[in-house]
């Protein structure tokens, strides 16, 4: 695949390579779930693209927790085990729902043309379908194939501004541009994409130059995390799903959250969901494309080279839907890195082992009555509690309810009069 091939098999049914599910990013002690999913208002045309992952920090934390009851469970043993520890005899969920927000971005890149460096026509962004204000359109943007859309005009940049973007003409290109508001009302960032011009270093081909205006809306919305941990380790990938609550005072969105399906990864229905929207800036949005010093390329550029062209180099339509799909992916990424050092806080409820070493409590894990982790009073005001819900799973037997025990007086008085019939058949031959 590295040298772009493309098999044939996947050629034949899809036409060229086919994107996957979900990519794996990293953070610090956890693997996380970032989706790309195609708007189900898909049209060939215009096609917006969603993007969400779990935030780091979040992530993380529910990473320590899973492995810190794992570890504790190391120093429990079951009466029926034989001396094996729970955590080599059972698997465990670890959820954390409906208390976190994550990042979900919404986005849309169309073609467009200057013509030359005096070209003093100002710039369009596409309308975001179920971001922008529909009211808030005031233009047309009639693209290279003859099909409009609506589109809302920029008052402070022209054509000819464009064309002064940093970079190597050679190399794919980008400028982020802030929207001013309540212009762009619904959305908040705006970004403009130079593909690369052809000729070469000396003598670039300049007029016309191709250009790609995007639209994108960023919101935070409730999600409920999870993770899984089996009996052999700790896997820490966090996987998530939008947080539905068709109990809502709310009966808008109540009828909306009963009407999606509970285990999308992406939604977007403003105001319904993302409960709050985000106001992305310029001055934020340039650390997410630096330059590689090995490679002396911008991120962004990398990226793209690196991407299959399902259409052949010049498609405008693959262009475009390459572009939008990888800028929403890096703002939902760089909106998951906010507050990517933060740690858990406290000490997990520990005591001494035979040795005198401190080892975790697994007992006390297990006993649902306090908090595991022994905080500062004082220090923890100014921190932000998460709530794990935390079960094993497999088959157990046990006497601690009253269910249980009448269950077993039955089973035992059958046994008795079971017995009872078998000797008094043995004595007395009937």
């Amino acid at each position: 695949m590295t040298s772009h091939s493309i098999p044939e098999k996947a050629r034949q049914a899809y036409g060229g390579a086919i994107g996957p599910e979900y990519l794996w990013l990293s953070g610090k002690n956890s693997q996380r779930q970032q989706y790309a999913v195609r708007s189900a208002d898909y049209d060939p045309h215009v096609t917006p693209y969603g993007s969400t992952t779990q935030t780091v920090a979040v992530a993380d934390a529910l990473a320590t927790t899973a492995y810190l009851w794992f570890m504790g469970l190391e120093n429990v043993t079951a009466k029926s085990g034989h001396g094996a520890p729970e955590s080599y005899q059972s698997d465990s969920v670890h959820v954390l729902g409906g208390q976190s927000f994550q990042s979900y971005i919404l986005g849309i890149c169309v073609d467009d043309t200057i013509h030359n460096d005096t070209d003093t026509r100002p710039v369009a962004f596409p309308e975001l379908h179920k971001a922008s204000d529909p009211s808030t359109v005031n233009t047309n943007i009639t693209m290279s194939d003859n099909f409009t859309i609506g589109g809302i005009m920029h008052p402070g940049i022209s054509r000819a501004e464009i064309v002064t973007a940093s970079g190597d003409p050679l190399h794919y290109r980008l400028q982020w541009v802030d929207l001013p508001q309540p212009l762009f009302n619904g959305t908040s960032m705006g970004a403009v994409f130079l593909p690369p011009q052809t000729g070469n270093s000396s003598s670039p081909k300049q007029w016309p130059q191709k250009i790609h205006m995007c639209n994108f809306a960023a919101g935070w919305g409730k999600t409920t995390l999870q993770m899984h941990v089996d009996e052999s380790n700790v896997d820490t990938s966090v996987a998530s799903k939008v947080a539905v609550n068709v109990d809502d005072p709310n009966p808008d969105l109540r009828s909306a959250l009963k009407s999606q399906n509970a285990n999308d990864e992406f939604n977007w229905n403003h105001p319904q969901y993302p409960n709050r929207l985000i106001n992305m800036t310029q001055a934020w949005a340039q650390y997410l494309s630096p330059v590689v010093q090995s490679a002396n390329r911008s991120v962004i550029d990398l990226i793209m080279q690196e991407r299959f062209i399902l259409r052949g180099p010049e498609s405008r339509l693959q262009v475009s839907h390459s572009a939008t799909s990888a800028l929403v992916m890096m703002l939902s990424n760089g909106l998951a890195r906010v507050g990517f050092d933060s740690t858990v806080q406290g000490y997990p409820k520990s005591k001494l082992s035979s040795d005198g070493v401190p080892w975790i409590d697994g007992n006390y894990w297990l006993s649902g009555k306090s908090n595991v982790f022994e905080v500062d009073p004082d220090q923890r005001q100014d921190w932000v509690r998460l709530h794990v819900d935390s079960n094993i799973e497999g088959y157990a037997y046990n006497t601690a309810t009253v269910a249980s025990r009448l269950a077993i007086a039955v089973l035992v008085t059958y046994c008795i009069v079971a017995l009872a019939h078998v000797f008094y058949a043995g004595i007395t031959g009937s």
